[in-house]
């Protein structure tokens, strides 16, 4: 009945050998963020952005340009 229209062997095969124990987990109460394993990376994250930041304008400042570094190889 759940094959049709066009019921094939291994289709059939598929779906009595479909177990619901295999897919129960997939769908828990608890939200990903509430994880301590979450929590951890988005602090990461959120620290790694923060230093990136803040060191930015600074490698921005130390960066020469193509004529300047010309320049410098030169002498």
């Amino acid at each position: 009945m759940y094959a049709e229209p066009k019921a094939r062997a291994c289709d059939i095969d598929y779906i009595k050998a479909f177990e619901l124990s295999q897919v129960q987990n997939l769908f828990r109460s608890s939200w990903p963020f509430r994880t301590a394993r979450f929590l951890r990376s988005a602090a990461v994250a959120v620290i790694v952005f923060f230093v990136w930041v803040l060191a930015s304008p600074q490698i921005a400042r130390n960066r020469v340009s193509a004529p300047e570094q010309e320049l410098l190889s030169e002498d």
